[in-house]
């Protein structure tokens, strides 16, 4: 009865995972699943012919110089046939790749031409918001470091000045305001809006006000990345890098691609220690995405270029502009909504529920009718990204690991958990990581009080004496133990020195790990929205 049973669980699990396949899985992506397959192990014996032939020149290099005579070893047939897999494998991998290209490029590239690359506005347009989560995970406690807690009064002066603006631009003449569009149900936005013209001073705010106006100012105009930092006393390049990826193409890879090469978080990486296999894997394949990434956005594209070829079709003559674009069918706004209403008087109604129809069965068909499923599927296109930046902040991140933080590595887990429907990382293996964490505070505090008591009068050094231990710098834990006046000039001559990486490190990597909670996040939130789910 058990093996029955049992068998029965296993037909299950497969049956759900085909079911989770087909709603991705077409001609055209079962042309590329079996291309990419086959150049990836193009990749593998192109690799072994050239490790072949590597050994073989050795072989006799070392049979002629050290025993005289040549070892007999036919190269030709040692390398044929790897060599021979090799290119048939890349050979037919690219063509498989482009007959799937053949299938689906006109309507992706219909889709992507049509708006759906600027999807990126859609990122943009929730600026304000990320702003005030980054302030309140990562900038806020690089201001309590730099600013102690002054964070009041600069709200107060904020607040205070914006109270006077508002007060003059009342006071402006009637016409002046309706020339410039500006109402009393809108003068806080106008505000804003002014406040945002230049940054609110050209170092780290103290406040969450005054870091979203000057945050906000620097991205919001094109500048060289230097001057952004100058300006608003922040580094914003990897927020800014993420909006460079427009949701539902496949372009939005950028925190892949972050995670991959970014300089400072490659740094990061290689002093943690980057584990061999992935080094091996990164060199021979780069970083390409997430099988269930590729399948979805490729599918979303030959979709939505479907759809906008039949809505034109439908609902606008020949002798009218063409009016849908992607961005009808992947961003829900009232505003938007309603200029159908206007631009098709006779039959507007129907248009618009044609087109939320057509919003929900797409993204139910792809994503899944239940909404749990959807959320799965989200967290297998982008799961993988967050569980690259989580595992590196655990052992980075000492303050991060060991609960320093207003919050915590278990309580992010748990609220991802939560979200996506589904296991996300083992709360063991988190749980290990956290104790190590612990300890090793401890023992560097310790340390500090006794033999370097200055650095607690220094919360930037102090943390990055926190960081070299954690990291066993310059084999800081031995020396602790061993000989405490070799310890301490470690840590001044080596760890606290080099406070300014530090610092940069870690205010990066917090940055990179929210980003890759906030696009969990917003995927959520996007395909519950078009999906109509009932929660």
């Amino acid at each position: 009865m058990f093996v029955f049973q049992t068998f029965d669980g296993i037909v299950k699990v497969i049956m759900a995972k085909l079911r989770d396949y087909k709603r991705v899985v077409g001609i055209s992506e079962l042309f590329f699943l079996a291309g990419r397959g086959l150049k990836r192990q193009g990749i593998k014996y192109t690799t072994l012919a050239a490790a072949l032939g590597a050994g073989l020149i050795i072989t006799n290099i070392i049979g002629r110089r050290v025993f005289g005579y040549d070892i007999p070893v036919s190269n030709v047939k040692a390398l044929l046939i790897p060599t021979i897999i090799a290119i048939l494998t890349f050979g037919v991998g690219n063509t498989l790749t482009g007959l799937s290209r053949l299938f689906s490029s006109q309507k992706i590239l219909m889709a992507d031409a049509n708006a759906m690359n600027l999807l990126e506005d859609r990122k943009k347009a929730r600026m304000t918001t990320h702003l005030e989560t980054l302030w309140e995970r990562v900038f806020k406690y690089e201001a309590q470091l730099l600013h102690g807690n002054c964070s009041e009064e600069e709200t107060e002066k904020i607040r205070k000045q914006r109270h006077e603006l508002r007060q003059k631009v009342r006071s402006w003449p009637g016409k002046l305001k309706d020339h410039f569009g500006i109402y009393e149900d809108n003068l806080d936005e106008f505000v804003s809006h002014v406040a945002w013209f230049r940054p609110f001073c050209v170092r780290l705010e103290a406040s969450r006000e005054g870091f979203v106006v000057s945050a906000g100012h620097s991205l919001r105009n094109p500048l060289p990345q230097k001057l952004e930092r100058s300006l608003s006393g922040c580094d914003l390049s990897l927020l800014e890098d993420w909006y460079d990826g427009a949701y539902f193409t496949a372009n939005d890879c950028k925190l892949k691609e972050q995670f991959a090469a970014n300089r400072t978080i490659r740094g990061i990486r290689r002093q943690v220690g980057i584990p061999w296999a992935a080094q091996v894997k990164e060199s021979m394949l780069g970083c390409p995405n997430p099988l269930w990434h590729s399948l979805t956005m490729k599918k979303m594209g030959m979709y939505v270029g479907g759809l906008i070829d039949r809505m034109n079709r439908r609902y606008v003559r020949n002798n009218e502009p063409t009016y849908f674009d992607a961005q009808d069918f992947l961003w829900k706004e009232a505003e938007a909504d309603r200029l159908i209403l206007r631009r098709f008087p006779e039959n507007g109604p129907e248009v618009m529920r044609d087109l939320q129809e057509s919003r929900k069965k797409m993204i139910r068909s792809i994503f899944s009718p239940r909404r749990q499923e959807a959320h799965n599927q989200i967290y297998r296109m982008f799961g993988r990204d967050f569980i690259n930046a989580l595992e590196l902040r655990l052992k980075y991140d000492v303050e991060f690991a060991a609960g320093l933080l207003d919050y915590d590595p278990q309580g992010d887990l748990r609220q991802l958990r939560e979200i996506m429907s589904c296991p996300v990382y083992s709360l063991g293996k988190t749980e290990a990581q956290v104790q190590r964490a612990k300890i090793s505070l401890k023992t560097v505090d310790a340390f500090l009080k006794n033999y370097l008591p200055v650095v607690w009068q220094r919360p930037l050094e102090l943390r990055a004496a926190r960081i070299g231990f954690y990291l066993n710098r310059f084999k800081i834990q031995k020396w602790i133990h061993k000989n405490s006046g070799k310890a301490t000039g470690i840590f001044n001559d080596n760890i606290i020195r080099a406070e300014k990486r530090y610092s940069q490190r870690i205010c990066l990597l917090r940055q990179h790990y929210e980003l890759c909670r906030i696009q969990l996040f917003a995927y959520v939130e996007m395909v519950d929205e078009l999906g109509e789910y009932v929660r």
